[in-house]
């Protein structure tokens, strides 16, 4: 059994490093807040869809993701804290199984339990940070 266990965390890693090519990971969008600093910090964080990414948690479709729920409004500097504690934790994927954020971490919107968009892209403007989203397979 523990043979098949490592297989499939093999493979689950492999899948989760080819995403991270693609969508923008944990510590890049933390990184990307963190540039911010004092002056940007007070500038609200939006999906390009709509919404404002709140209440990390396991992605339905990729449990070692990592997927925010859309609320309301959230600044730069909450965002940050959030993502901060959010690297090195362990999440509870939809069906069972513990899968610990990386900075490599590949990051989605989607209410929990359910699959939703790719976050591809991070645009800081003067007033806002919006997260680029885009349907993927």
């Amino acid at each position: 059994m523990t043979d098949i266990h490592a297989l499939l965390d093999a493979i689950s890693e492999s899948g989760r490093r080819e995403r991270s090519k693609y969508h923008v990971t944990l510590g890049r969008l933390i990184e990307e807040l963190e540039k911010l600093n004092n002056e940007g910090w007070d500038r609200p964080v939006v999906f390009a869809h709509g919404g404002s990414p709140r209440s990390p948690h396991s992605y339905r479709g990729y449990y070692s993701d990592l997927s925010f729920e859309s609320g309301g409004e959230i600044m730069a500097k909450e965002l940050a804290a959030i993502c901060r504690d959010a690297l090195g934790r362990t999440f509870e994927g939809y069906k069972g199984g513990d899968y610990v954020m990386s900075k490599e971490t590949p990051l989605w919107a989607a209410p929990y339990g359910c699959c939703g968009l790719a976050i591809v892209s991070i645009i800081v403007t003067a007033d806002k940070v919006i997260l680029g989203t885009k349907e993927v397979d």
